[in-house]
């Protein structure tokens, strides 16, 4: 059965935000195997872990993974995906794994309390909307919800949509394709924002919208 996922990302400085789309022939595997255990311990030391649901809590683990580790997260996570979908295979894949290859460990990601709350409340709204959009339900713009969330430094924002395999998601958002700017990428592999909330909300068995809202320190 074919499916189609939707990535979409928004820099407020600039005021702009990027949108790339793939089409899969069936759903990914989702491995669970891959499991660190010095990782697991330190997102659990996080005050804000044990608020975190399940696939939020696996986001969270996939996207610190990626930054602790990143040439063994090319290796363990990435590539095996690739191979399973080798419509995704190109430029930006060649791209990736040339980052991932390049970049150092970087600062694993804290909890934000505030941005928690913020993301989960765009991925309820984006439920309720039907499609992904950085506006809320009653219209506010990203950048009034971050100020208005108390966030007084850079922030971005990265909004995925598609089956609730969190690994999955996330390499469709460092991939990037369709999205010349490569806004999720970026976002993801920049050092300075260190700070970070998930929201994970159900549209129905298949289709679940994953928001994730960067800061740096505040």
């Amino acid at each position: 059965m074919k499916q189609s996922f939707l990535i979409l990302f928004l820099l407020p400085i600039l005021g702009f935000c990027q949108v790339g789309s793939v089409s899969l022939s069936s759903e990914p595997k989702a491995n669970t195997s891959l499991r660190i255990r010095s990782i697991d311990s330190l997102n659990a030391k996080d005050p804000e872990f044990k608020h975190l649901s399940g696939l939020e809590k696996e986001m969270y683990y996939w996207i610190n993974y990626s930054r602790i580790y990143p040439k063994q997260f090319l290796d363990s996570a990435l590539t095996p995906l690739l191979k399973q979908f080798p419509n995704l295979q190109g430029k930006n894949a060649e791209s990736l794994k040339t980052a991932f290859n390049q970049n150092e460990s970087l600062t694993p990601f804290v909890l934000n309390y505030r941005l928690l709350q913020l993301a989960r409340e765009q991925a309820k709204d984006n439920v309720a909307q039907g499609h992904i959009n950085h506006n809320s339900l009653k219209g506010k713009p990203f950048y009034l919800r971050i100020r208005d969330a108390g966030i007084r430094y850079c922030a971005s924002e990265n909004i995925s949509n598609g089956p609730p395999d969190m690994l999955f998601q996330l390499c469709l958002l460092y991939l990037d394709i369709g999205v010349p700017g490569l806004g999720h990428r970026k976002a993801l592999f920049n050092p300075q924002l260190i700070e970070l909330g998930l929201g994970v909300a159900a549209q129905n068995a298949d289709t679940y919208y994953t928001v994730q809202d960067f800061a740096c320190a505040q």
